[in-house]
């Protein structure tokens, strides 16, 4: 069991170390950064499609016609958390996340929900994702609004 104190502590870290770059490489489409935040050992598991993959299924170079569609289409992501239990070598988290993307050339909008779950771990002092697993649940606006945002 994790005091007040060291509990605030090591979700600073993990906020630090973890969720502020993952939202940071999303949105700037920055592959270097967010494949550092993931073990090397991590399973994606997509609920919706029914399927796990390992790092390098999930971190595989996309094709040319792909990067270019991220170039059109410029995206952010916000993330609201339900529940964080923490001890000085793992965490699980459980929360909500909203991806919004935009065109920049017709500046059509799109928002998209899902639920995540994640199992983080330290590897050389450093957290990283070790699990991490979502699916859309039927999350919309409310429902992500009633998570708990990070604090920065």
């Amino acid at each position: 069991m994790v005091d007040a104190q060291s509990e605030t502590s090591l979700l600073k870290q993990i906020d630090d170390q973890v969720w502020k770059p993952f939202m940071n490489s999303f949105g700037k489409r920055n592959d270097t950064t967010f494949q550092s935040i993931h073990s090397r050992e991590v399973a994606r598991i997509s609920v919706d499609d029914n399927s796990i993959i390992d790092f390098d299924e999930y971190f595989k170079k996309l094709p040319d016609s792909t990067l270019t569609r991220y170039e059109v289409w410029k995206s952010s992501i916000e993330i609201r958390h339900l529940k964080r239990i923490v001890s000085p070598e793992q965490a699980f988290e459980t929360g909500y996340y909203k991806t919004t993307s935009q065109n920049t050339q017709t500046r059509e909008k799109r928002t998209g929900y899902g639920k995540f779950t994640v199992l983080l771990r330290k590897e050389n002092g450093i957290w990283k994702i070790f699990m991490d697993s979502d699916a859309n649940e039927g999350t919309d606006e409310a429902v992500f609004q009633t998570g708990k945002i990070i604090q920065y």
